[in-house]
């Protein structure tokens, strides 16, 4: 939707969780049954990579301190307006529960996204439990969230006992907006949104692609 809106702006997708040619996949159903675009020269703004990241947080003499790497990264991704890193524990490398190695590990970001202007957006898991409202929370420590300028919890859609899947909205999500810093809520309408952006039937689609190519 971005790139639809602002053609001339530039995205990364660092997806290691994923094969790239799982990523492409995704990309096309979700342009086809969702934005109703075709992934053609429009989305030629747009470039992935599943390659392992390396850890960016690294003791050093027992003190903990961001890697060179870090700098590394920023200067290969400086032309693209948005960058998005999932999951935020593959570039970390520290205890995800200690605030103090957290916000050591997040500032450098921070700093990075004011000085040029850049969006910067983690993917991050969420505990396994959930809460009395049916949604998963935030996991490890709690400077991740305090970094960031805008944070979006986003869950599957339940039914009314917070516990069994509703099989027939499987292609919606139910997102939270936690924390608006920028005021999205403008946007949004409510903190609390269920929104279209996993495409129906995507494992069966997805088998029979995969078939195709086979055959």
């Amino acid at each position: 939707r971005f790139i639809i809106e602002k053609p001339n702006k530039k995205i990364f997708l660092w997806l290691s969780e994923d094969l790239e040619s799982i990523i492409k996949n995704r990309m096309n159903l979700i342009c086809s049954s969702i934005l109703n675009t075709p992934l053609n020269q429009r989305f030629a703004n747009i470039n992935t990579t599943d390659s392992t990241p390396a850890p960016l947080l690294e003791r050093v003499k027992g003190v903990f301190k961001m890697s060179s790497k870090f700098e590394q990264i920023k200067a290969e991704l400086k032309e693209y307006d948005i960058v998005v890193l999932d999951p935020l524990l593959a570039f970390y490398g520290a205890d995800e529960n200690d605030n103090s190695q957290a916000r050591l590990f997040m500032q450098p970001f921070m700093n990075w996204a004011k000085e040029t202007n850049k969006s910067i957006i983690f993917l991050h898991h969420s505990n396994k439990s959930t809460g009395q409202d049916g949604l998963n929370k935030t996991r490890g420590a709690g400077a991740f969230v305090d970094a960031a300028r805008v944070c979006y919890e986003m869950n599957k859609i339940y039914k009314k006992d917070n516990k069994t899947l509703e099989q027939t909205k499987s292609h919606l999500r139910d997102i939270k907006l936690s924390k608006d810093n920028y005021g999205a809520i403008k946007h949004l309408k409510s903190f609390n949104n269920t929104r279209h952006i996993t495409p129906a039937d995507t494992a069966k689609d997805f088998i029979e692609i995969e078939f195709t190519d086979i055959l």
